[in-house]
């Protein structure tokens, strides 16, 4: 198995277990995907515009590796990985810099590594799940909260909409009376950082334990009051986990499946499509997806108005900004209508590097 697209620790030897979701849907959309086809989508296809906002270059807001972008009201948020420092970058919209918020160490509001973080926009807060407890800060870069749980410690994914915090928590190598697993819930958690509710999404007891590290992790997106999910799965298995959840009444609802070509599932019967994310904004679908015997990446977006899918290895093109190289969008947590992607443009006459360029798109509705 090749696999070069992902990081993986092999824990263990043990057996299948398929999803606990809700049975399928009769009436269930059935988008048809084909991993042979090479169509870059150009971004005014399916984006009304596209803000380009260039950060500062201070001492203290040198961008390295982009984790993440988030928007909270007229301030920009940048999760920085550099030199190995986990750091919290704010911005105003036009790209000044304000202050960092937060800082690495072991003491009280301080964070050793971040697992994610969001923003709640309507009180301007900011949520960070470390290696050791959750944090939540203000703009300002006071901590407002702090509290440990395991919850917290296994976070994958945060999100805050429609009121409320929801964390996304994995934990390996758990044991039973059927043998080991691995375990993914859905927690809610209320502003005093405490877990309100609880929703399983997945157990499953593979052949081999892995935990795999992708960057890929919108798994959540929402479309006015509705909660649509998708998380991915890459231990090997026979069959591609390729449906999109409406999140209702504490259970998984199927809402949409992507239909690969061949099933994904290569001719000895092993499956080679690891999809990575699917999530919806009001009018499109997105996904990536690793073909595992080409060692490639491949990113496909489906209009639901007009029907058509578009299947795109490396990436889309912006011919608005006329970038020549292909780019890879994410959505905002606060607004899946919305969009961005960071490239950093080089000047010849300017001798220092300058921070990347953080373009900002509306999709079309």
């Amino acid at each position: 198995m090749n696999r070069l697209y992902l990081t993986g620790i092999i824990i263990g030897l043990f057996h299948v277990l398929p999803s606990c979701a809700e049975k399928e849907n009769k009436e269930l959309q059935v988008i048809p995907v084909d991993f042979n086809e090479d169509e870059s989508l150009p971004l005014s296809v399916i984006a009304d515009s596209i803000v380009a906002v260039e950060p500062e270059v201070t001492e203290k807001s040198l961008v390295g590796r982009i984790q993440k972008a988030l928007l909270c009201n007229d301030y920009l948020i940048i999760y920085n990985l550099g030199g190995g420092r986990h750091e919290i970058l704010l911005f105003d919209k036009h790209g000044k810099f304000i202050r960092q918020i937060g800082s690495m160490g072991q003491g009280p509001g301080e964070f050793t590594q971040i697992r994610d973080l969001t923003v709640e926009v309507e009180r301007e807060l900011v949520y960070v799940a470390s290696a050791k407890s959750l944090i939540c800060y203000d703009l300002n870069g006071h901590v407002v909260a702090e509290a440990s749980s395991s919850v917290f410690r296994s976070c994958r994914y945060m999100n805050h909409e429609n009121g409320n915090l929801q964390i996304i928590s994995e934990y390996y190598g758990e044991k039973d009376e059927s043998g080991a697993f691995n375990r993914s819930m859905l927690y809610t958690v209320g502003s005093d950082l405490q877990v309100t509710d609880s929703m399983l999404i997945r157990k499953v007891y593979p052949e081999q334990i892995m935990v795999w590290v992708h960057p890929f992790r919108d798994f959540t997106t929402h479309v006015g009051k509705d909660t649509y999910l998708y998380f991915s799965e890459q231990n090997v298995e026979s069959f591609v986990r390729d449906t999109l959840y409406k999140v209702k009444n504490s259970r998984l609802v199927p809402s949409l499946r992507l239909q690969f070509r061949d099933n994904g599932v290569a001719a000895d019967g092993v499956k080679c499509i690891y999809l990575l994310n699917v999530y919806r904004s009001s009018r499109f679908v997105f996904a990536v997806y690793g073909h595992d015997r080409r060692s490639e990446y491949y990113r496909f977006c489906y209009d639901m108005k007009t029907g058509k899918g578009y299947n795109m290895k490396d990436g889309y093109t912006d011919d608005i900004h006329g970038i020549g190289e292909r780019v890879s969008i994410r959505p905002f947590d606060t607004d899946a209508d919305r969009f961005y992607f960071f490239h950093t443009r080089i000047d010849t006459d300017v001798l220092e590097e300058p921070n990347p360029t953080l373009y900002i798109g509306t999709l079309k509705k």
